[in-house]
């Protein structure tokens, strides 16, 4: 998950688009906030439930991102270190709550799948990268140049990026081993694991689709930065910027948030995938649902 856009130069027409992009993107996940909430709301038996760990930790992480989307908007059209600040503050801690959303969702089939020792790396990483994810709102507070910022969030974002790379792959490693497991029956399970293993499938799938949404946008982040960074050296030999590199930075810039906006939707989903299967055989485990 990335959407760092801290050199490029857009046109009016890119401005006015990208603002657009992020005002939509903003209005969906807002909406798809309210929709999620009338719907645990509807089908789970008390407020206590509706606020469980894992249902606050899904709307902060679309309140999180709804504000991202918005600040993004904002900042777009008219950058000001407090909106830049505000931007990546809002993504920094959607990237926080999608890391521990995924790992506590997930862990369980973790156990199944992965050994102690690569569990612990890949929880070290985790927090590690929970930390990092806040040097790029406050390197937009510090009394350095603009060039400098935009340097310490590059080398941040990179750094957070690998992280959430290797922590995707931990966790689709184990999802498609889980999706792809033919011999290990519900029936081995006993008491509370059995009835929790009834949910790994629909927690694999979707927690899947998550994590190759989350590289996608990673991916596309990778080669907005590459033609970033292409487009300001040319800039600097005072040479004319080719309009496709401008089309293509702008549309792996769009497509990374697009990206972003579907690991949210992936997770909302798995989530209304759970409710309705628990409702389904008349059985509210809150706790894995």
């Amino acid at each position: 998950m990335a959407g760092n856009e801290t050199a490029i130069d857009f046109s009016l027409d890119q401005q006015l688009l990208a603002t657009t992009v992020y005002g939509f993107l903003g209005a969906l996940t807002t909406l798809m906030l309210i929709i999620l909430t009338g719907f645990l709301f509807y089908h789970l038996e008390s407020s206590k439930a509706l606020l469980g760990r894992k249902n606050l930790m899904l709307f902060l992480l679309l309140v999180s991102q709804a504000s991202h989307f918005i600040t993004a908007a904002v900042d777009t059209r008219d950058r000001t270190r407090a909106t830049a600040f505000a931007r990546y503050l809002f993504l920094a801690f959607t990237e926080l709550f999608y890391l521990w959303l995924s790992w506590i969702r997930a862990y369980d089939i973790v156990g199944l799948y992965a050994s102690k020792a690569m569990t612990s790396v890949a929880y070290a990483v985790l927090l590690c990268n929970m930390g990092v994810c806040f040097v790029v709102p406050i390197a937009w507070l510090l009394p350095l140049e603009d060039a400098m910022v935009s340097l310490v969030v590059n080398i941040a974002t990179a750094i957070v990026g690998l992280g959430i790379c290797m922590i995707d792959v931990f966790l689709m490693y184990a999802c498609l081993k889980q999706l792809f497991q033919k011999t290990i029956e519900v029936v081995e399970f006993k008491g509370e694991e059995a009835r929790a293993a009834k949910y790994y499938p629909i927690i694999a799938k979707y927690g899947l689709a998550a994590s190759c949404c989350s590289f996608a946008a990673l991916l596309f982040y990778v080669g907005f930065t590459v033609l970033d960074v292409t487009n300001r050296k040319e800039l600097e030999s005072s040479s004319a910027v080719p309009l496709t590199n401008t089309h293509l930075t702008y549309f792996f810039l769009v497509a990374a948030n697009v990206s972003l906006f579907f690991v949210a939707f992936s997770l909302v989903s798995q989530k209304v995938k759970l409710v309705q299967a628990a409702t389904s055989t008349h059985h509210h485990h809150h706790n894995h649902v």
